[in-house]
């Protein structure tokens, strides 16, 4: 068993560790261990150096800067980092510079020195140099190691880009990083192609560090890989799309890029005729490549497809023919220009109130009398609706359900042929151009929704939303390779949403409550679930009929996704716990911040609401 009796055998086990990433958890709790132990025993200089090391170890860098282990924000909008530069001292910059000249290990000298460098209060180049130095004797050192295990390459990318950066800002020895970075796109082509698209984006991005000429060769890498993957065309046109970029840069024409992409993108429509509803898409995709390389008989061919595919589909529709093609090509363009010049709180504002996002439901009554007009018939023949199970879970029979029925047909229609491509759009774009973080999109909260004013409330939100983006920001990186998953935070924030829905109607002075007898006549009383709440006459009076009708559909209609049922009683199969749901829920939790009415007190409640404290005793 280790045994760790002072300070010098602590820095000689740290010094002997392997000090990857994935593996400082394993130091840091050593190190806690025996802080513990010597607060016990009382040595509180040997304490206060272990937790001031832990605090070393727990930064973690990317693209040259410091960033915290952990940030919450409280109720009250105040935000929390740990850890963080603000708490250091003299004494506990006294004791880093230390530790950095008495260290050998390349990774942990290089680690204290980018602390320094990163620091307002030490920030000096030859910090930068030193870190640098000591970052490309690691990766030398890491490479020859031959501990080739599954963290190795994530390693080696996630230290280069952060040394490239370093020296891209200091403008210090950025041929041999150059060098260096080039060097592990050629090493990796062959075996690990994911990590060398991670690279070669990262040149992409960092542009005005590379020159034209670093690019020569990247492009036949691209076009490699992307043949190695003729089996995976997502795979394959994602490399396609990476060389295309390159031959831009380049200003060269080394390979058809966009020919090869639409020969995929055809493949995919022909796997997928069984399904002509995914091929379709794939149909629509491939004509638009055929157009880019003025391919015209390629073009009418598959036009020609696309219109025969459209007759099998089946999916009934209103008797209107579209076709989205152009407009998910427009919306991506406006949503990118959008997204580059609006400021964080912009794209906030825009998910509370903007119109644009969600249809209103006079346009959907206006599209449903349309089509009552058009086709009469459909409207008038009784409906039900059934489960997975195929059990029958709700009718539609009288003219006003049937009109009903119709609305929610057209809203679902709406919504996912063009509104909520609309929505992912803009959440993904934010996303990636770090225009929405976790952090701006709290204070969001705070600043513009009342969920800051109710004790406890973003505390409950944001381990789902913290959660929602670690997903679309592991996909954004590594999209072969990932899948995000949203079962925890879309679980989370579906349930949480129906808390903010019951305190926002508590506060504004709608009943929550309902009693009922129990088993010996006595009167006790019952939270209303979310459901009971949105058919409340007194929920018109409060809320927009827009935000009503989404989150009616979103949350309790079976005839919409009806989320607040299928999750609290685990009906939603895997596959449906997919971007878009997640999206709206984003969206809705928005939507539903916006208000703000002031809060009633129990004695001024006309209706009786006395429910502030869920024990109160009745008797």
């Amino acid at each position: 068993m280790l045994e760790l009796n002072t300070l010098e055998s602590l820095y000689d086990h740290i010094e002997s560790s392997s000090l990857t990433e994935f593996n400082k958890l394993n130091i840091t709790d050593t190190i806690r261990k025996f802080r513990d132990a010597k607060l016990e025993a009382n040595d509180t200089e040997a304490a206060e150096k272990a937790q001031w090391e832990i605090h070393f170890l727990s930064f973690y860098f990317t693209d040259g800067e410091i960033r915290p282990n952990v940030e919450r924000v409280y109720e009250n909008g105040k935000v929390s980092i740990y850890p963080s530069l603000d708490l250091f001292d003299e004494k506990v910059y006294e004791c880093l510079r230390k530790r950095l000249k008495e260290t050998k290990h390349p990774k942990l000298k290089a680690h204290y020195a980018q602390i320094l460098w990163n620091s307002p209060k030490t920030k000096h180049n030859d910090f930068a140099k030193t870190a640098i130095d000591c970052y490309l004797e690691y990766l030398a050192d890491y490479e020859q190691s031959g501990s080739e295990d599954d963290y190795y390459v994530h390693e080696i990318c996630e230290v280069m880009k952060n040394t490239y950066s370093i020296g891209l800002h200091s403008k210090y020895k950025i041929d041999q990083l150059k060098s260096r970075l080039l060097h592990f796109i050629h090493k990796f082509s062959l075996n690990d192609p994911f990590f060398v698209r991670n690279f070669i984006s990262y040149m992409l991005e960092k542009r005005k560090g590379f020159k034209k000429e670093d690019f020569e060769g990247l492009e036949n890498i691209c076009w490699q890989i992307a043949e190695s993957f003729s089996n995976d065309a997502d795979i394959a046109i994602s490399y396609l799309r990476l060389g295309e970029k390159i031959d831009q840069k380049l200003q060269n024409q080394s390979h058809e890029w966009i020919r090869r992409i639409a020969e995929h993108n055809e493949g995919q429509m022909k796997l997928f005729e069984k399904a002509p509803e995914v091929a379709l898409v794939f149909c629509m995709k491939a004509i638009h490549n055929y157009k880019q390389v003025g391919d015209s008989v390629k073009q009418k061919e598959l036009e020609n497809r696309y219109s025969e595919l459209k007759k099998s589909t089946k999916y009934h529709t209103i008797k209107t023919e579209f076709d989205i093609k152009d407009f998910l090509i427009a919306t991506q363009d406006y949503v990118r220009e959008f997204v580059k010049k609006a400021t964080s709180e912009d794209i906030i504002r825009v998910l509370i109130s903007d119109k644009i996002l969600l249809s209103t439901k006079s346009e959907i009554e206006s599209s449903v009398r349309e089509s009552m007009r058009m086709s009469p018939t459909v409207h008038l023949l009784p409906k039900v609706i059934t489960d997975r199970n195929s059990n029958v879970v709700q009718h539609f029979d009288t003219p006003d359900e049937l009109k009903y029925h119709s609305l929610l047909e057209s809203y679902k229609l709406q919504l996912e042929t063009s509104k909520i491509h609309f929505i992912r759009a803009i959440l993904i774009e934010a996303i990636s151009e770090k225009k929405l973080t976790i952090r701006n999109l709290l204070q969001g909260l705070n600043k513009f929704c009342w969920y800051g004013k109710i004790p406890n409330w973003v505390e409950l939100i944001a381990p789902a939303l913290n959660e929602y983006f670690e997903q679309v920001m592991f996909y954004l990186d590594y999209p072969e390779r990932n899948k995000p998953n949203f079962v925890l935070c879309l679980d989370s924030l579906t349930l949480k949403i129906e808390g903010l829905f019951r305190e926002l109607c508590r506060i504004s002075g709608v009943q929550t409550t309902y009693h009922k007898q129990d088993h010996a006549n006595r009167q006790i009383a019952f939270e209303k679930d979310i459901e009971m709440l949105l058919r409340e006459k007194a929920i018109e009076q409060l809320f927009d009929e827009d935000d009503i009708l989404f989150f009616k559909f979103l949350l309790v209609e079976k005839c919409g996704y009806n989320l607040r049922h299928k999750i609290a009683h685990a009906l939603l199969p895997f596959d449906q716990y997919h971007f878009d749901l997640m999206n709206l829920m984003i969206l809705a939790l928005f939507r539903l911040g916006k208000y703000d009415f002031a809060q009633q007190s129990e004695v001024e409640n006309e209706n009786g609401n006395n429910v502030d404290n869920e024990n109160t005793d009745t008797r």
